[in-house]
Order: structure tokens, then sequence, then C-alpha cells
């Protein structure tokens, strides 16, 4: 099988191959690919305000950039199968790159125009390898399970200067991932159990050098366990609990270790009507954070401005309910959901000021967020070859910690599907919508966006284009307001809108037909913390 994608408005692609052998009870698969994007331009202009003991400091920036990437990726996979038993094997190799990602301008201070100037590169090598099997006995017990392993060497550079000030950031790191996970079930008449474990390790040790130098060597792992339970009241009311723990575990050299039981439970309720499902689910859990945030590790982003990570870690808990409904109602299509969520003493980004009366951007705990969710989606079928589709959703995002933020907003989308014997085309257009990242404190807002999907499909050939905003520049906004530091950002991507997108696939069959086989592209685990 081969596939491929280009984009058209500006360098971006996408190929691969992939080739599938059957010999008896073993299958054979080998999948090589690569991307690659770039250069791909972007603009942006900014206010930003930094309030220091001397005084509040206003700088206006404009700003151009570039960046480019490439990826390349490969996989080996062997499977043994009989009646009862799978056993399968992926050896797989991945590596990333960011080259260059260089960006320029002007910056205007008081009466004073500064040019500044950021350039920086990024690079992942990442070997993998997994093996998986699931046994099945008496028609009602079976066991799954995974192990897996990876290793990543991983890269980041940075310099920045502007006129009287310059900062230098080399980084580099050796990480080493386990995983894995065993599962046992049993099913008997109107219910079903099964035990659930997994494992998740991993070893950083990463080196920083350039204005300052330190080195960090750390452990994390992850174990959570739990007991499943389903059970069928009748042909349609089914009933489902789980209840276990999370151990966590963080061992940064220098810190204090955490080392924490949470406790895991979930519930499901769901009620098959002769045409759609009604589901209610809930879940008890606790919140886990990016390798790259727990640190001690000190970047300069700019003369007024510093990022430091967290070495302390605390108890985070979350809680969720979701109420869904999906159904058929003559030509019409229905699904509607509503979700709430609490998560308690999360991490949030903070402010202050250190020894050298700079602004030092780094993590808070205490955070407690309220995320509510409606979404209704619609699908009505004029014919069997012409359909509307549209959706509405309200979201509300509530942030309550040194700094609160709140948001609402309702956004939606339409479409039409038209089906012309091997052809389609769908249209389609997504509203104005703001979001709050309550980690950050930040909103972001996107504009209207349209754009046109048209699909060829015959036999083993499917061609795809993809056009986006072809009239219009897509922008965003940006902005956040704290005490000490905010800013307001209006930026603009080559890579947003006023492209079209061509993808086209081709499967060769030779002989009987075999399986299509997950392609597993792989990556890198990463600690380094990066602007």
């Amino acid at each position: 099988m081969m596939n491929g994608s280009q984009t058209i408005g500006y360098n971006r692609g996408n190929y691969n191959a992939s080739a599938t052998l059957n010999h008896d009870k073993m299958t054979y698969t080998a999948f090589v690919g690569g991307g690659f994007s770039g250069p791909v331009t972007s603009e942006s202009s900014s206010t930003a305000y930094y309030n220091l003991p001397s005084g509040q400091i206003q700088r206006s920036s404009e700003t151009e950039a570039k960046s480019k990437s490439n990826s390349q990726y490969g996989q080996l996979r062997l499977r043994y199968q009989n009646k009862q038993t799978s056993l399968t094997s992926y050896f797989g190799l991945a590596r990333s790159a960011s080259p260059g990602s260089e960006s320029w301008g002007k910056i205007y201070e008081g009466d004073e125009v500064k040019e500044s100037s950021n350039f920086s590169k990024s690079s992942g090598l990442s070997p993998s390898v997994s093996f998986n099997g699931e046994h099945s006995w008496h028609n009602s017990n079976r066991l799954t399970f995974n192990l897996s392993g990876s290793y990543s060497h991983n890269k980041y550079d940075r310099s920045y200067t502007e006129s009287g000030f310059s900062t230098l950031t080399n980084s580099k790191e050796d990480a080493v991932g386990l995983n894995g996970n065993i599962n046992y079930a049993y099913f008997k008449n109107k219910w079903s159990l099964s035990l659930y474990t997994s494992f998740r390790g991993n070893l950083y040790d990463s080196e920083y050098s350039g204005t300052y130098d330190t080195r960090q060597h750390m452990w994390q792992h992850d174990l959570v366990s739990f007991l499943w339970l389903s059970y069928y009241l009748n042909r349609r009311l089914s009933i489902s609990g789980a209840g276990g723990f999370h151990w966590q575990y963080t061992d940064l050299r220098g810190a204090k270790v955490f080392s924490e039981f949470f406790p895991r439970a979930q519930f499901y309720l769901q009620y098959r009507t002769r045409r759609g499902m009604l589901m209610w689910k809930s879940y008890l859990g606790s919140a886990t954070y990016s390798p790259n945030v727990i640190n001690d590790t000190r970047i300069d982003v700019n003369p007024y401005m510093v990022k430091i990570g967290t070495p302390d870690l605390k108890r985070a808990y979350s809680f969720g309910s979701t109420i869904y409904y999906s159904g058929q109602l003559d030509k019409l299509k229905l699904m509607l959901s509503t979700s709430y969520s609490y998560n308690h003493n999360l991490l949030i980004n903070d402010y202050y000021l250190d020894n050298d009366n700079k602004i030092v951007q780094s993590y808070a705990w205490g955070g407690r967020i309220h995320l509510g969710m409606a979404y209704a989606a619609a699908t009505y079928s004029f014919t069997d070859k012409f359909e509307v589709t549209g959706s509405v959703s309200y979201l509300h995002t509530s942030v309550k910690s040194n700094i609160s933020k709140h948001n609402n907003c309702i956004t939606g989308s339409a479409g039409l599907k038209w089906y012309i014997k091997d052809f389609s085309l769908s249209p389609y257009i997504s509203f104005y919508s703001k979001s709050l990242d309550y980690m950050a404190l930040s909103y972001s807002s996107y504009p209207t966006s349209y754009g046109l999907q048209a699909t060829y499909s015959r036999k083993n050939l499917y061609v795809a284009l993809n056009c986006l905003m072809p009239f219009n520049k897509l922008k965003f906004k940006n902005n956040l307001a704290t005490p000490l530091y905010g800013y307001n950002e209006t930026s603009y991507n080559r890579s947003n809108s006023q492209y079209l997108t061509i993808t086209i696939s081709y499967s060769f069959d030779f002989g009987r037909r075999v399986e299509r086989v997950e392609r597993k592209k792989g990556g890198s685990s990463s600690s380094l913390m990066t602007l």
C-alpha cells in the first residue's frame, strides 16, 4: 500500500509505503514513511506590559518568522495467530527534527526602537520495541498483555538577542521509557469481570548549558490497577463499574520525592433504544503532568522575564460526569451530550518577582478548574446521496487560583455531504469561538473558517482534496492579563489558511486478502524545557 499527501499553498507533504505478507500462521508487515513542512512563514504584532518595582514597561513588537520540520519513521511487525492465541512484535525507529525556526522584528519601548532575533532548533531520535499477546480459552476467559520499551535522544537549542541583551540555551537529553499492561477478563451469561494493571516508567537525564548550566536526573512512574464489573440487567439496560488505585512516583534529583496513592473509580449506565443509545458515565481520578514542567531549570525569555519549572509536586484530583444520547428518527440522526468536570489543586501558571527584579513565569499549585459543556449535532438525509449536518456547542471554563479567570463560549458548525457515484463533495463552515487555556490563563480567539473537501474512491484507489479558506487569511488573537505581566497578540501563520491538500492512497493486492495493519509511527518522550 502506498499513500501520500501534498499541500499546495505552502510546502508540506507526507508519504508512506507498507507491505504485508501472510504465510501460514504468520503475518509480516514493513512500514516506512516521512514528512516535511516548510519553510512556513508567519507574522505577528503584539503589545505587552511588565510591572516592575521601577515602574511599568510597555513594549510593542512586530515580528516575522519562518520554520521548517521533517520526520522519518519505520516499523517492522511480526504476528503469529491461531484460533486461541495471537502474539505480535513491533520494532520501530522514529526521527524528528526542526532544523531551524527563526524570527526577527522590531520592538518599540518608549522612544527606543530595538532589533530582535530568535533562532531555535530541535531534534529527536527514538528506537522502540514492543511485544503484545492475547489468549482465549473456554470461550469465557481472555488474557491480554503488552510490554514495550523505548529510548530517545533529544536536543533543543535556542538563542535570542535584542539591543543590549542576549541569551543562549543548549540542551540535550537521554530518555528511556518502559511500559506494560495486563488484563484478564471473564465472561459468563449476563455479566463480565476484568482485572487490569498497567505500569509506565520514564527515566530522563538532561543537561543544559549556555547562559545557565545545570544537569537533571529524573525517574517517573505510574502504576494503575482496577477491577471492572459489568452486568446486563436485560437486553437493553446494562451497568458497569470499576474501582482501583493510581500510584504516582517522581524522583527529581535534588528535590523532594513525590509518592502518592490516589483512588480511581468509574461508573457507566447504558440503555439501548430500538434506534439509539442513552448513557451516563462518571469518573474519579488524578491529574498527571508533562515532564517538561517538573524541573528547576531557568531560561531567559527576554530582559524582563525568565521561565522556571517547578520541582515540587502535590496531590491533584479530578472528577467528571457525562450524559450522552445518540439516536435516529426517520431521516434525522441526533447526538446530544452534556458534561461537567472539576479538577482540584491543579498546576497553574504563576508570575512573581525574583531577587533581580525580573518577572518569573513558573507554576503554582492550588488551581480549581470547573469545565462545563453542552453539545448537539444533527444530520438530516434528504436522500441517500445528499445530507445536511450541523452542530452547536456551549463551553464554560472557570479557573480559581492566585489569579481567577472564566470564559463562556457558544459556537457551531455546518456542512453538506453530496455523493455522486464514486465522488463526494463536502463544503463546511466552523463559526467563531473563544477558549481559555486554564493552565496558561490565556484567552485565544478563532475566527470563522470555511472549506471544501472532495473525494474519489474506486476499487483500490482513494483521492481526497481539502481546501481551507482560499480567499481569506485566518488570523488568531491571544491575550493574557495578570498583575505583573500581560499581552495582546494577533498572529497569522501560512499553514492555517489559503491552501489545498491532495491525498492519494492506492492498495496493491496480490493473492488472498490480508488484514489491514495498524501503523505505529512512534516518537520521542522528552522532559526538556522549551519556549
